[in-house]
């Protein structure tokens, strides 16, 4: 519905981000108000991790949002680049994006478009930023329908079995959500098999999620465990609250501290910095930003930290090696074979002829070869 553009605040001199609402869309009623409720919602609290929404203008018929500019990377554009982040900075990340989500539930508004295109991390330690509340409602409504046809509003892939059906929401639904970015995160795939985006909404509904240490072995059981009840299809199941959600998570940040050694050393110093000596709970994250487009020679992983599927390519590789290495030693002795076999050829087919006979002038000749004895003849002398 919108186009966004760096801009410069003439009045406070600092850059901005401006989000235009197109004019196809500014011309729709609905349209406009659900652009202005964005606005009022993003506007209506102030939190470390949703992005400030400065001032909305009018003029003209155009209808713009000025927004706090952030620098960094959308977070489905770093899985993209960069893959699955560490366990720890994903908790770290995900926990975050909890907090910002309690802090919008406690004023009653529902997000309802969780998803990593939505997720900011803001450099340079990446802390991580809530965007586009463009679908934001008011807790305890009926879900809303994007048009006349009865399209439900949300990203297939990550919407959760209520709001798929259309049914009252509460905070809990933002859970299920954010339940798809976790596990996405920790194991690089989607939590159900059919995830395409036209049987996504279906998948969320009746389908179980593949578990996820299928894909990780590295997942801590108590996260796994996390995992289940977030992706649980009855609500009952979930957390009651983005605040119990961050309770569990902060808990489970310091159990990984204490395994450093073990979870956090196969990250590489660029994914995570070394813990404070003395963290707090309300402390900002320590855990610097990766860069988002690290050079080929960064983008090894330390031995050990590979994945499944680099752990194919490389008995892939090695496979590779022993068939070039078997097929040398086999040229090898063929040639060999080949070779004796036409010296001998040649040998066998030499003339008597043309066997050189060096004369008694040659040095070391002795003369011609005794004649042979008879039969009864003594020795010759």
């Amino acid at each position: 519905m919108g186009c966004v553009y760096r801009a410069v605040d003439e009045r406070l001199h600092r850059t901005v981000a401006l989000k235009v609402l197109l004019p196809e869309f500014a011309e729709q009623h609905e349209s406009r108000q659900r652009f202005l409720r964005e606005a009022r919602a993003a506007a209506a609290f102030s939190h470390d991790n949703v992005v400030t929404v400065y001032d909305v203008c009018e003029s003209d018929g155009t209808v713009a949002m000025a927004m706090q500019y952030l620098h960094g990377i959308v977070l489905s554009r770093y899985i993209a680049k960069i893959g699955r982040p560490p366990i720890p900075v994903t908790v770290r990340i995900v926990r975050e994006v909890a907090s910002g989500l309690a802090a919008a539930h406690q004023r009653g508004w529902l997000h309802r478009d969780i998803k990593p295109g939505n997720i900011y991390l803001e450099a340079p330690r990446g802390r991580a930023k809530l965007l586009d509340f463009g679908l934001v409602a008011q807790a305890g409504a009926v879900d809303e329908r994007l048009t006349d046809t009865g399209l439900v509003v949300g990203t297939p892939v990550y919407m959760s079995p209520e709001q798929a059906r259309g049914r009252t929401l509460d905070g809990r639904s933002d859970l299920f959500s954010l339940g798809v970015v976790l596990y996405e995160l920790c194991t690089g795939q989607l939590p159900f098999a059919n995830s395409e985006t036209g049987f996504a909404a279906l998948a969320s509904r009746t389908a179980r999620p593949i578990p996820a240490s299928r894909w990780n072995p590295e997942i801590p059981f108590r996260l796994e465990v996390l995992l289940e009840r977030l992706l649980d299809k009855d609500l009952a199941g979930r957390p009651d609250s983005a605040d119990e959600l961050v309770t569990d998570l902060k808990s489970l940040e310091k159990e990984l501290r204490g395994k450093t050694s073990v979870v956090v050393g196969q990250a590489t110093t660029r994914d995570i910095a070394e813990e404070p000596a003395a963290p707090s709970d309300d402390s900002l994250p320590s855990e610097p930003m990766p860069t988002p487009f690290p050079k080929k020679r960064k983008l090894r992983k330390r031995r050990g930290a590979s994945s499944t599927g680099n752990l194919h390519q490389r008995l892939e590789r090695q496979r590779g090696l022993y068939i070039v290495v078997v097929l040398g030693l086999f040229l090898s002795a063929a040639a060999v074979v080949v070779a004796v076999a036409v010296r001998s050829a040649q040998s066998a087919h030499t003339s008597p002829a043309s066997t050189v006979h060096f004369g008694p002038n040659f040095p070391g000749h002795r003369g011609p070869p005794p004649p042979p004895r008879e039969r009864g003849m003594p020795p010759p002398r």
